[in-house]
């Protein structure tokens, strides 16, 4: 059955549609922004019609006053030059602005302070007088480094209230497990057919110790990695904060992994698990045969330069096929991959979204409104493209078929 294109015909044209449609209105709304100033605000005096950057915070602004334009030049630690089209200068001041001292001996502290500091000094000399001998000085710098003893001091009844309540705690959770250690069965390991055979208690403990690795497996041998990556770009992207909700992108992200590994799982559970459960394939034969089902899904979503740079990295040989390279070069080189390609397909989705944030911020300061977010006004145009063109299974169906999976 022939595979359907990702993206269609039609998807690029309402892209391009929509686009230029963007940019016919911020081209409309720069042509004829003063009319449109004037409709909005029609009892305005003054009116900002352009302004240009002539150095780091220095700038001129062209501003028309009761149907006269004038050219302001303004700056940091300058004041206003104003200077009228026609060449007759207006104002024109260019002192540097001076902010205005007070001598240290008119400063007034405030009441707070003042009882404050008399305060302390008072306690200083009561300290000194009762504890601490030798002048006044010696005395107040006997104080400042018995300070730090001090606060350990202080702290030493939490340090040994907090250690008693995890003894406690650590006495009251061993009783039942003292109780019952009678009741444990020994790690015990009997020859079988073809192998070993362990006992259930090392079976359990190999078993939890498997589940604490599990996230791991699942982030570093999966497409999980690539999936939430590009989906938490994309949320970003768009700029609805926390919508979708991190919960939401977390299952989308389990869920298309699930689909993609489908049939390496598959595999695994009729060449490895069933065999094993069957007790007809020992456990060391079948995490080989595992670790063998998994390189081949690692290896063919792996790129031969991070192969060779983490083999390069080791310091071992050129290997002949990239099915003999080891676990323990192949895994880092899919991780590093999957990030690689991750933030290429982030960077594809940003740039429309980018370009509508540009048209909008751009005739935002066209039409004078400063105070209005860009962001806030560009998310229902982001929203109103991305349902067009079908966003989501784009995106989807993009992430699906940069997989190879046989």
């Amino acid at each position: 059955m022939p595979v359907e294109p990702v993206i269609s015909l039609e998807q690029i044209i309402i892209i391009i549609a929509f686009l230029m449609i963007l940019f016919a209105l911020m081209w409309f709304v720069r042509r004829h922004r003063s009319g449109i100033s004037s409709r909005i605000h029609p009892d305005r005096r003054m009116q900002h019609i352009e302004d240009l950057s002539l150095a780091p915070q220095q700038r001129l602004h062209l501003i028309e006053v009761d149907g006269r334009t004038f050219l302001v030049h303004a700056g940091k630690g300058h004041a206003a030059s104003f200077i009228a089209v026609d060449g007759e200068v207006v104002m024109t001041r260019d002192t540097a602005t001076a902010t205005p001292t007070t001598p240290r001996s008119q400063k007034k502290s405030s009441p707070k302070k003042t009882s404050f500091k008399r305060a302390s000094r008072k306690t200083k000399k009561y300290f000194c007088r009762r504890h601490c001998a030798g002048t006044p000085q010696q005395s107040v710098v006997g104080v400042r480094q018995m300070i730090p003893f001090f606060l350990y001091l202080a702290r030493l009844p939490r340090m040994f209230c907090g250690l008693g309540c995890f003894l406690l705690i650590l006495t009251l959770s061993t009783l039942p497990a003292l109780a019952q250690i009678g009741g444990i069965p020994a790690f015990n390991v009997s020859e079988g057919v073809g192998g070993s055979t362990y006992s259930l208690s090392l079976q359990i403990l190999a078993l939890m110790t498997a589940l604490t690795l599990l996230p791991s497996l699942v982030l570093g041998m999966t497409s999980f990695t690539r999936i939430i990556i590009v989906l938490s770009i994309l949320r970003q992207a768009m700029g609805t904060q926390q919508t979708p909700p991190n919960q939401v992108l977390v299952a989308i992200a389990l869920f298309l992994t699930l689909f993609i590994m489908a049939p390496t799982f598959s595999t695994l559970n009729a060449d490895v698990i069933g065999p094993y459960l069957d007790g007809a394939l020992p456990a060391e034969q079948a995490l080989a045969n595992g670790a063998e089902v998994m390189k081949r899904f690692l290896v063919q979503n792996t790129r031969v330069n991070d192969l060779i740079m983490f083999t390069e990295m080791m310091g071992d040989q050129p290997y002949a096929s990239a099915e003999d390279v080891p676990l323990n070069v192949l895994l880092p080189a899919f991780i590093t991959s999957e990030l690689k390609t991750a933030f290429q397909i982030g960077f594809l989705l940003f740039l429309p979204f980018l370009v509508i944030d540009m048209v909008i911020a751009s005739t935002l300061m066209s039409l004078g409104m400063m105070m209005l977010s860009p962001m806030l006004v560009s998310l229902p145009f982001k929203l109103l493209l991305f349902v067009l063109v079908d966003g989501w299974a784009m995106t989807v169906g993009s992430l699906v078929a940069t997989y190879q999976v046989t």
